[in-house]
């Protein structure tokens, strides 16, 4: 019989291969494949149970956790539509407390007002540690719940059929028996005894340790509450502790995936040991490597590693060992010599010859846990490799797996997406991480690559390569283990900051670098199929005049050799009217390969070498080709799209001056690979936000290229890079792509530093090539052109769609509608931008393609700052394009004060970014200062909120009210005093800000400081702007209040001592700050407010009524002790929500407390209060306190009818 999709009406979730493998076995009938419905990249098991046609869905290997079974559902229900619900059945982990064995089953069914499943690690973490867990997952439909019930009852009377339904099963499939046996034993360690030994199994575990148990034969099966979770519960306390809070009898990790959106049964056979603890040991290995792939997400390290791997593929094997053995390099390598400084001139080989000493330090280091090492090439063809923030990020990502730096990493990541406004790597916490790192070993070893190709041009008043060499004068200074070896030319800069590293200048050798040469020739001449077919005269002949001329020069050598290479004969004749014509040098080499370019070709050559010298990332040669039919002086700019060529034909025009380069790997390379695939979950709220879909940018993820020899005819090392290697692939490109056209979607890069330093250099305008003279100010105006021109293009097409398609349709769309800002920077015409910036419908297009402000409504969490495209004013505002928003505003008499966008306006927008020259044009064009709107409601909150000094100095003399309220912190001097802002606060109050005025999350400013620690604000607050102390708001209640929250013991000493801060004021949540400081278990706070400021013990207040009754329900199990035993707290006083430290006890669970309050406390077992009548009442009511019952009855409690 032939099915289709619609005859399955029964879905089946399997996670693991085991439990995929027990579905297939338990089918009646396995049914054929059916042909896969679009977008469902499920592998589905079809068959028939009974009268039931059943589809199974197992995860991809190795990948497990809530979102993968999510997803796998979804295109279950998707594909299969007359699927109604599904079964989620596999293994878990079960509770021993509810006499849960090994190989028994749990079946979910709903509990009180639950339903059969929660997700216990859905919640908010609040303040202080406390943990809300946000409801439950969706209820089963009646008839699922009803067949459940029917078959418990069936089995209460007859038994179940587990074991008849097993032994078919092996029955019918004898080779799953060793590996599906049910377990013959039962071991149960102690809850607090931590598992022993890397293996899996318990074979190293403490027997002493073991609990002993009634036997029992045959499997039970339990109905109850299945907890499902992203993370294995390994601990054993918290596993009792959910189970005694909720309930909840069996642990899984896929169920809440489901139920989210899907009706579904969940049941889970519980596993052995074994079997749980390679799959904790799977998870864990899965949740680390997810977190720190997040972190490196957010690091954005480039990755030095291809720059190595294409280095050493280069290298003949024995060249530059002259470097590893000198006297210099291996004192260096011992420690005897702090810095090494190896330079020498473009083209003579010294990034293989790094790779030579990176090979020998891995192998140095290797099995060392005394010596650390790492390495950074700086790059001239690409952006991200070129300052000392990209190499500081990168040498923080290759240690990111060791700990303690890994633990570093991963806490200022957390911290950076608490704070919200930290939303990029702090360079302090980097380097400090770094320093640590550093510390950790007996020495350090960083090898530098190419340290002139960091750029000189300026960054405020020092260039990007001054500001590397004074860091890493700093970081040697701070790091004393670090050994550093730095190649470069030799220039003058570089030359003196080495001076004052200290740092031996070693010097390419030129009879060292020829040595290299010749065996680098002579493996050319013997084993490249053409030139190995010379006679062996020749040969001798080409070896003699390539050392005569070379003169260290390995980049020489490598382009000479491969104009042999293309020699059309190998005749003796040919060869020698080669060598007789060689050039001297690469100036010449250069020169003669761009003569060769057709005349009729030289527009484009020239329009390509702007665009591969000047783009802000590596192009693919679809790109490339796409560029070359922009003009964007014809007419209005035109891009014709009918005299599209070939992309291989980049490759042709170019051939000699540019290789092919690879896409960079993630820094952690295959040790962290993605084991789940939903990263974004948390943005799916806001992905959705949008009425029309939008173009999937992905230019971030291919901003991270590198060089490789692939394919490539040319040299493909960085800088300085001379061939040490085995020739190169000679492939014929234009077949290559015939055959599968694989290479055009491969990037790009001018083989060598010295290619575009000849082409920018003033030698080439004394040469007949001199119009590929390159001029960056020039180039770049050009591209901002083509850039703008393609834009409008897009946006004027009848082929755009707005969607996810249009890239396939417009190849350089991706990359200008990231990058055209970035080209307009530093242009004199900016009409292009500004006629595009003009058209709110060119802007709406665009942002469907590229959203620039997208990263903030994502760390803000603001979904309304996607829903409204803002302005062409704001986004050139945002952009800091100054021209352009002066142009519009004189030109185009734009509104000024549009909303729209994350910051609203332009101006919060260039006053959050802090372009003070757009601040000043926007004000002095009459732009609203006091405009509200956008995430925080004025420009002058924004500038505070990032401490931009200067523009909240312009604003407030142009009149922005600095009491205005709005916005999640209030008002102005909140949002500094949040942020610990205090030189603004200062500002702020000698322009009149209220410093009592109430309003945002906090109340005051000074309730605001307080809440988050800021020390010296709160003190400028009370010194200057004579901030009331005792003030209070509805949540944080004082000043003194919010710091004990915190156990800030000095802030609180100077409210109390020096400001008369009353230490029993009452108000807030919390009620007191002795009540705040129990709660949150701040023992020397305590100690502190009651015994050196007589803070009142028994002050009833707030939600939890007294201190005793908050430390009980907090489970501060010293602090009760403290208060009871020292204090002599009234442990029968009725007050707040809970009413009595009984109650509070019973209902949290803490059995501890419980027994120090009636045997130390003597609290009364049978006090009543008017919810719960009495603690016993309360552990009946609260789920999983049967224990606490127990205690209480056993202390003589009257047990009460409920």
């Amino acid at each position: 019989m032939t099915y289709t999709h619609e005859d399955y009406t029964v879905g089946w979730i399997a996670a693991l291969s085991d439990e995929l493998t027990s579905a297939q076995a338990l089918l009646d009938d396995e049914h054929d494949a059916l042909a896969a419905v679009k977008g469902d990249h499920n592998a589905y098991t079809l068959g028939r149970i009974g009268s039931h046609n059943v589809v199974i869905a197992g995860l991809p290997e190795g990948v497990i956790g809530t979102n993968a079974a999510g997803h796998a559902a979804t295109n279950l229900f998707r594909s299969f539509c007359n699927v109604r619900f599904a079964f989620m059945v596999g293994v878990g982990g079960g509770v021993p407390a509810a006499n849960i064995r090994l190989g028994d089953v749990v079946v979910s069914i709903p509990e009180c007002q639950t339903g059969g499943v929660i997700q216990y690690d859905l919640g908010t973490n609040l303040q202080g540690g406390e943990f809300v867990r946000k409801g439950f997952l969706r209820d089963l439909p009646s008839e699922v719940l009803t067949a459940v019930k029917k078959l418990r009852a069936t089995a209460r009377r007859k038994g179940h059929k587990l074991k008849t339904y097993y032994d078919e099963m092996l029955k019918d499939n004898p080779l799953l028996k060793p590996d599906f046996e049910r377990p013959s034993d039962d071991n149960l360690y102690d809850p607090a005894y931590v598992h022993t030994g890397a293996k899996a199994d318990c074979s190293k575990c403490d027997t002493g340790k073991l609990i002993k148990r009634e036997h029992r034969d045959a499997p039970v099966i339990h109905y109850g509450l299945i907890g499902s979770g992203n993370q294995i519960l390994r601990n054993a306390t918290l596993r009792d502790q959910l189970y005694e809070d909720e309930g909840i009898i069996c642990f899984e990790m896929e169920a809440a995936g489901l139920m989210r959106n899907f009706e579904c049964l969940v049941i889970r056979g519980i596993c052995v040991d074994e079997n749980v603890r390679k799959l904790v040991i799977q998870t864990e290995e899965a949740h680390r490597s997810k977190e720190l792939r997040e972190t490196m997400k957010w690091l954005a390290p480039s990755d030095p590693e291809t720059n190595y791997r294409s280095a050493l593929e280069l290298r003949e094997p024995g060249t530059g060992s002259w470097l590893v053995e000198s006297a210099a390099y291996v004192q260096w390598k011992a420690g005897s010599i702090k810095h090494l400084w190896l330079h020498g001139k473009a083209g003579c080989g010294k990034s293989v010859i790094v790779a030579t000493i990176v090979e020998d330090i891995r192998s140095y280091c290797k099995d060392r846990t005394d010596v650390g090492c790492a390495m950074f090439y700086f790059t001239f063809s690409d952006i991200k490799k070129q300052s000392y923030q990209d190499c500081l990020r990168s040498l923080v990502a290759q240690i990111a797996s060791r700990d303690p730096t890994s633990t570093m990493l991963l806490q200022a990541y957390q911290a950076s997406r608490s704070s919200m406004l930290e939303f990029l790597p702090r360079e302090e916490s980097l380097e400090e991480i770094l320093v640590s790192a550093i510390q950790f070993y007996d020495q350090f070893l960083l090898i530098l690559d190419a340290l002139d190709e960091s750029p000189d041009t300026l960054e405020g008043n020092h260039t990007t390569r001054q500001k590397l060499l004074k860091w890493l004068q700093s970081l040697s200074l701070k790091a004393p283990k670090l050994r550093i070896l730095a190649t470069s030319r030799h220039l003058k800069d570089i030359q003196d900051e080495m001076g004052v590293l200290e740092a031996q200048p070693v010097s390419m050798i030129t009879d060292f670098i020829n040595k290299d040469i010749k065996k680098y020739l002579k493996s050319q001449l013997s084993d490249d199929p053409r030139l190995s077919r010379f006679n062996p005269a020749i040969k001798t002949r080409v070896e003699d005049v390539f050392m005569e001329k070379a003169d260290g020069m390995f980049r020489w050598a490598y382009c000479q050799m491969r104009e042999l290479k293309n020699l059309r004969s190998t005749r003796a004749s040919y060869v020698e009217k080669a060598l007789l014509n060689l050039p001297q040098t690469l100036d010449e080499t250069y020169r003669r390969m761009i003569e060769r370019i057709p005349s009729e070709l030289h527009n484009d050559a020239l329009v390509l070498l702007k665009w591969l010298a000047y783009s802000q990332r590596p192009l693919t040669l679809e790109e490339l080709s796409e560029a070359m039919i922009i003009d964007p002086y014809s007419g209005d700019g035109v891009v014709d799209t009918n005299d599209r060529g070939s992309p291989e034909d980049v490759l042709e025009i170019l051939s000699g001056l540019i290789v092919f380069i690879e896409p960079e790997e993630a820094i952690l390379g295959s040790q962290y690979d993605d084991l789940e695939s939903d990263q974004n979950e948390t943005d799916s709220d806001e992905d959705n936000t949008e009425s029309t879909p939008s173009v999937t940018d992905s230019d971030e993820d291919n901003t991270e290229s590198t060089q490789s020899e692939t394919g490539s005819d040319e040299d493909n090392m960085n800088s300085d890079k001379g061939s040490m290697g085995p020739d190169e692939d000679d492939t014929d490109y234009s077949e290559q792509a015939s055959q599968g056209g694989s290479c055009v979607t491969r990037s790009i890069r001018l083989a060598h530093f010295s290619v575009q330093e000849y082409l920018e250099s003033t030698r080439i305008l004394e040469s007949n090539v001199k119009v590929f003279h390159l001029q960056k100010t020039r180039e770049q105006q050009f591209l901002s052109d083509c850039c703008m021109v393609y834009l409008m293009y897009y946006v004027g097409s009848n082929k755009t769609t707005k969607t996810k398609k249009d890239p396939n349709k417009f190849p350089l769309l991706q990359y200008v509608a990231r990058f055209w800002y970035e080209h307009c920077q530093d242009v004199d015409d900016i009409s292009l931008p500004a006629q595009f910036l003009h058209s709110q419908s060119s802007v709406a297009c665009w942002t469907s393609v590229h959203r620039v402000d997208e990263k903030w409504t994502k760390i803000f969490r603001y979904k309304d700052g996607r829903r409204r495209t803002g302005s062409g004013l704001y986004y050139a505002a945002f952009m800091g394009l100054s021209s352009v928003v002066k142009t519009l505003i004189e030109e185009y008499k734009v509104d000024l004060n549009a909303h729209g966008g994350v910051f609203d306006t332009a101006l919060q927008a260039s006053s959050f970014i802090g372009y003070e020259q757009i601040v000043r044009t926007l004000i002095e064009n009459k732009a609203d200062v006091n405009a509200q709107g956008g995430w925080y409601n004025t420009a002058l909150q924004a500038a505070c909120g990032v401490g931009r000094e200067q523009i909240v100095k312009i604003l407030i003399e142009n009149g922005a009210n600095v009491n205005i309220q709005g916005g999640m912190s209030g008002n102005a001097l909140n949002e500094a005093s949040h942020r610990g802002k205090e030189k603004i606060v200062r500002i702020l109050l000698e322009n009149g800000a209220n410093v009592n005025a109430e309003s945002g999350v906090y109340g005051t400013a000074l309730i605001t400081a307080a809440s988050n620690g800021k020390e010296q604000v709160v003190r400028t607050l009370i010194e200057e702007g004579k901030a009331n102390v005792n003030a209070q708001s509805a949540e944080f209640g004082t000043p003194l209040i919010a710091v004990s929250r915190l156990g800030k013991e000095k802030i609180a000493r100077m409210l109390i001592e020096e400001c008369k801060a009353n230490v029993n004021g009452q108000g807030g949540f919390y009620g007191t700050a002795l009540i705040a400081a129990c709660y949150y278990g701040r023992e020397k706070m305590v100690k502190m407010l009651i015994e050196e400021y007589k803070a009142d013990v028994n002050a009833q207040y707030g939600e939890y009524g007294n201190a005793l009754i908050a430390a009980c329900y907090g489970g501060r199990e010293k602090i009760v002790r403290m208060l009871i035993e020292e204090y002599n707290a009234d442990a029968n006083a009725q007050c707040g929500s809970l009413h009595t430290a009984l109650v509070a006890s019973s209902l949290s669970g803490h059995e501890s407390i419980v027994k120090i309050l009636i045997e130390e406390g003597k609290a009364n077992v049978n006090a009543q209060s008017e919810e719960f009548d009495t603690a016993l009442h309360a552990a009946y009511k609260s789920k999983g306190r049967e224990h606490i019952a127990r205690l209480l009855i056993s202390y003589g409690t009257v047990e009460m009818p409920l």
